[in-house]
């Protein structure tokens, strides 16, 4: 993922691609722990 987005975005760092890649997987980790809250809450 960190050599695809430095081909995409040659003007950033790796220290910043880390970062967003990071971040990504954080929103998909809790979009994940939230959809299991609400299909708990639904059963």
């Amino acid at each position: 993922m960190l050599i695809h987005e430095k081909i995409e975005h040659k003007f950033l760092h790796f220290c910043d691609i880390r970062a967003q890649v990071k971040d990504k997987i954080t929103t998909l980790d809790f979009g994940k722990r939230l959809w299991q809250l609400f299909s708990a809450l639904i059963q």
